[in-house]
């Protein structure tokens, strides 16, 4: 038997390219370090979706595939609901055959876990939201939190709607000092915050 040593060597060498590109690909989705906390495991409560969603966005931005990253998803999902839910999930995808994508995979996650009534319930709390004796700051934090979950993102909302609920639940004097300071990027903010200020207000209160 003549064994052609050079095709051999070539063959030889291709393979082992081969597995060194595996091993390099390997290396890449799994060994690079990841420095954010890994999320606490996610038992299907909604009441604790929005902070394990938000927790498992940061944790897989360093992971570099889809794939992976809903297998680390999945890894997390070990609990409760979660877990029943993970198992129905994973039986109806087969990720060998047709791999699915992150989008796809977190809005299966909302589907499942999100309150449907978020929207309404945070447009209920910033009705009922009032600065009191809070500082503008930690207000405005609770402001943002809720208006985002509201669904107040369009612009026309930003500049009627929470324009409206800041003026009847914040200090007149520091509506205005934000508005003044705000370097006029919504020109219908100021205009509506003016129009609060003079029409029938004679003194401003302290």
């Amino acid at each position: 038997m003549t064994i052609d040593y050079q095709a051999f060597t070539e063959v030889l060498g291709n393979s082992l390219k081969d597995t060194l590109i595996d091993v390099l690909a390997a290396k890449a989705s799994f060994g690079a370090k990841n420095y954010v906390a890994a999320p606490d495991a996610f038992n299907g409560s909604r009441a604790h979706y929005e902070t394990f969603w938000r927790s498992i966005e940061l944790y897989v931005k360093a992971i570099p595939t889809d794939a992976n990253k809903i297998l680390a998803a999945l890894s997390f999902l070990t609990q409760g609901g979660a877990d029943a839910w993970v198992q129905n999930w994973v039986q109806a995808h087969d990720l060998d055959k047709k791999p699915e994508t992150w989008a796809r995979f977190l809005k299966d996650l909302d589907e499942k876990f999100l309150d449907p009534c978020i929207a309404e319930n945070a447009r209920e709390s910033l009705a009922k939201l009032t600065q009191g004796r809070d500082p503008a700051d930690s207000f405005f934090l609770k402001f943002d939190e809720l208006h985002t979950k509201a669904g107040f993102v369009v612009p026309e909302h930003h500049d009627i709607v929470l324009v409206d609920y800041l003026r009847r639940n914040m200090r007149r004097l520091t509506v205005l000092a934000v508005m003044s300071s705000y370097e006029s990027k919504r020109a219908l903010t100021d205009v509506l915050v003016v129009q609060w200020l003079i029409g029938g207000v004679g003194v401003l209160p302290g």
